[in-house]
């Protein structure tokens, strides 16, 4: 085969792959989302969004409740949890294989890079309570590739109607220390807010916070306050969940701060809430609200932030107004300030999701909505210390979970923008190595040159042409998919005028 129809395959062959995804701009740069990986194809999970938690770009844990549909257990529901490492998916391990029913799972890898799960059960059977009140808080952590024995951190005697964990957010404090929030939604006496703190994997005492929520989010900034934003209720002639309160603490939450009206949304139903913390301290707060009231979802999502907590800019739309719903959403905070916002958009006439969506903050305005996937919902995103956006929704026809990340990392660092040109020529190494399938590729220009970029297997094969075409000065990158290569060790040359540097990786599938 003649060297230039091997060229022009490679070319073909190592294009970026997408699924419907927005190729998202980044100075001169598009970005694409790898191809999603199924992490949960057996139908339905009850009580469980998409949840994981990353430990590097190339390591990431899931956790899900599932009932196995089958006798004589099909009534119960179980956490299960998998990881995904240099591109393998582990088997599934059932945590709890047991004859109880669990909910709500949440996860948190804190730096050392132990992986906390906790999640809620019910004790009781099945005839003799509903199937939606865990009576108790059960907690596992992964260290050294084993999970340990679930123990019970909590335990609320049963009663009817009560529910003794719904809600859980897990956040960790600069040192290291985990903190776990909930809600008991009591019928005697309501909603009520717990906290929990662990250190070295051992829980201490449980807290009280002496006020009432419906949904909430909290965060730590860099100089360890907490920060809460959540809906508050009222028990006076029923539950206001429409407008927007902030408190924090500075103690860990043994005292807090007055609340704050963010705000007032009147008729406008509050639906979810998620609070963020940027590089200069500034808190922003998103949700969303239903413009009529209805508790099926909400037509609009909002943002807000403040430098202080006490004042707070006017809420603007993060996303146009529209006739369709949203429902759920997740946002994340980069280290330059940039709001990401991933959110599934719905029929308003029939309340079906219709597909995922992305937009982002960049200091004064939100970018256009970009498509990411049809036929998707509830979405959970999380940015890596490298800048890569992970993304786990749920497939709305078969219930399915699904996982993918941005090909190329979303952060621009300073001395990578434009107007900083590097003193001389560099060719990086690849990241993630070893890799599967994909791989990023980082190289710098100090002046306007004609780039060519190639991969040749150890034999001295080309097989594929990255770059070949004329490039300013400048900091540069370029994605490689190996999908359809062999396992094995490449080489890939980088010529720019007079100068020519080659460097290994390593393909393991």
């Amino acid at each position: 085969m003649k060297k230039f129809n091997v060229s022009i395959f490679a070319i073909l062959l190592f294009s970026l792959t997408s699924f419907n995804t927005p190729k998202l701009t980044l100075e001169d740069e598009r970005f694409e989302w790898s191809v999603p990986v199924c992490i949960s194809d057996s139908g339905y999970t009850p009580f469980s969004g998409p949840i994981f938690s990353v430990i590097n770009s190339n390591n990431i844990i899931f956790a899900y409740t599932q009932s196995p549909f089958l006798p004589p257990d099909y009534k119960n529901i179980n956490v299960y949890v998998r990881e995904l490492r240099n591109g393998r998916l582990s088997d599934t391990i059932n945590l709890t294989n047991s004859v109880y029913n669990s909910y709500w799972p949440v996860i948190k890898t804190d730096r050392k890079g132990i992986t906390h799960l906790i999640w809620g059960i019910s004790l009781t059977t099945p005839s003799a309570f509903s199937l939606i009140h865990p009576t108790d808080v059960y907690y596992s952590f992964y260290n050294n590739g084993v999970w340990s024995a679930p123990e019970n951190i909590f335990h609320k005697d049963p009663i009817a109607n009560s529910n003794a964990y719904s809600n859980g957010k897990l956040e960790l404090d600069s040192r290291n220390r985990l903190h776990l929030l909930w809600v008991i939604n009591d019928p005697i006496t309501g909603l009520r807010f717990y906290h929990k703190i662990e250190e070295n994997c051992l829980w201490g005492e449980i807290k009280e916070i002496p006020f009432r929520t419906a949904d909430y989010d909290f965060i730590f900034d860099k100089n360890d306050r907490l920060h809460l934003a959540y809906f508050r209720p009222e028990y006076s002639g029923g539950y206001d969940e429409n407008s927007v309160y902030y408190r924090f603490s500075d103690d860990y939450g043994e005292s807090w701060s007055d609340s704050v009206l963010v705000h007032k949304s009147g008729s406008q139903r509050g639906i979810k809430v998620q609070i963020l913390s940027d590089q200069k301290n500034n808190i922003h707060i998103i949700w969303t609200k239903h413009l009529t009231g209805n508790k099926t979802g909400g037509d609009a999502i909002y943002h807000s932030y403040s430098s202080d907590g006490a004042t707070w800019t006017e809420p603007k739309n993060a996303v146009p107004q529209s006739v369709d719903g949203f429902l759920y959403f997740s946002a994340a905070m980069d280290k330059n300030n940039k709001i990401h916002l991933v959110y599934d958009l719905w029929s308003g006439l029939f309340l079906i999701p219709v597909k995922l969506c992305y937009t982002c903050w960049g200091g004064t305005s939100w970018s256009v909505p970009e498509d990411i996937v049809d036929s998707a919902e509830w979405p959970s995103i999380e940015l890596d210390s490298l800048g890569y956006l992970h993304l786990e929704y749920a497939d709305a026809m078969k219930g399915s979970k699904y996982y993918t990340k941005t090909t190329m990392p979303l952060i621009v660092k300073v001395d990578e923008k434009k107007n900083n040109i590097p003193q001389e020529y560099e060719l990086n190494q690849n990241y993630p190595n070893p890799f599967n399938p994909t791989t990023t590729i980082n190289y710098q220009l100090p002046e306007n040159s004609f780039v060519t970029i190639k991969v040749y297997d150890m034999l001295g094969k080309e097989v594929a042409t990255l770059v070949n075409e004329n490039k300013s000065a400048g900091y540069h990158r370029v994605n490689f998919n190996a999908g359809k290569l062999t396992s094995g060790v490449y080489v890939y040359t980088i010529t720019a005028n007079n100068f020519v540097q080659s460097k290994k990786m390593l393909l393991m599938k």
